[in-house]
């Protein structure tokens, strides 16, 4: 491994990206080492736990990062994230209104608490009102968009949903989740 904690960090994001993440855990644990008491490196050692599927692990680091800092947005992001793969929605939703309570405007946070929502009337409705702000407020946010297309497909709102998907497609062409969603929209709008 390289000497420089900068170096170490750099490896340690490259490999995250790269999805190598046997490489993002040694490296984030070096990194640690080299940078005792530093959020970073539990941050992505919690992200690269979470990604090769060790859950409880990935757990143990953003709760400590928790612990050290109550108002860590990353982690309490996180740990909702964690909480929606258990499938539990009432955790989720605490952990994102936490991240809100710290950042109104957290724009990953908003679209997280749109999926654990409930599909009733109401929180339909809302859903598409809080993504709509999203997606007014953060003109380049495509996983917003993404959200409320498919919030718009639920309700057969087809003609709006090909709208948003348009504008993701403008955002993002080579997004294969984009692409995805354009063309179902278009299928179920005739096209």
């Amino acid at each position: 491994f390289p000497d420089s904690p900068d170096a170490i960090l750099t490896l340690a994001n490259a490999a995250m990206r790269s999805g190598n993440s046997k490489l993002a855990i040694d490296s984030a644990t070096t990194l640690r080492e080299k940078t005792p008491g530093s959020p970073v490196a539990g941050q992505i050692l919690g992200a690269a736990y979470a990604e090769s599927g060790q859950y409880d692990l990935a757990r143990q680091e953003f709760e400590a990062l928790l612990a050290a800092d109550p108002q860590s947005r990353p982690a309490l992001f996180n740990l909702g994230l964690l909480a929606e793969r258990r499938e539990d929605a009432a955790q989720a939703r605490d952990f994102y209104r936490q991240v809100l309570a710290l950042n109104p405007r957290d724009a990953g946070a908003l679209v997280a608490s749109v999926r654990v929502m409930g599909s009733g009337g109401e929180s339909q409705e809302r859903a598409l009102a809080t993504l709509e702000a999203v997606r007014r407020d953060d003109p380049r946010s495509v996983s917003a968009r993404l959200a409320l297309v498919a919030r718009h497909l639920q309700a057969a709102r087809y003609a709006q949903a090909l709208t948003v998907a348009v504008e993701a497609e403008k955002i993002a062409p080579l997004n294969p989740d984009t692409l995805t969603t354009l063309s179902r929209a278009q299928l179920l709008n005739g096209f």
